[in-house]
């Protein structure tokens, strides 16, 4: 399966990219499972779980994972992919946004 320009079936799972994850240090926010979920075709139960709008955007797993699989990229296509679903962010996520302006 191809999510945008990465290739998630390239993970092996070493979980390097969680382990660099500053959001599964304070969440259940776990990179290598998004991958690995995905990989299995998993998606609609990662989108409708909302787990991936807890991401940092920090790109630390992008940085750290050895086989380029980049799962910041993954879930950033996982998250176009749930706004063209017409799944919204959790309203806590759009009430900071909205502050932000």
């Amino acid at each position: 399966m191809v999510i945008g320009d990465q290739r998630p079936e390239a993970c092996y799972q070493c979980m390097k990219c969680t382990s660099g994850c500053p959001a599964a240090k304070v969440t259940d926010y776990r990179p290598h499972l998004i991958v690995a979920l995905t990989k299995a075709r998993a998606t609609d139960e990662i989108l409708k779980s909302g787990i991936i709008w807890a991401c940092a955007m920090c790109l630390k797993c992008k940085e750290y994972c050895p086989q380029e699989v980049a799962p910041f990229d993954v879930v950033t296509a996982l998250k176009n992919i749930s706004v063209s679903k017409g799944l919204r962010p959790p309203e806590m996520l759009v009430g900071m946004s909205n502050s932000v302006i």
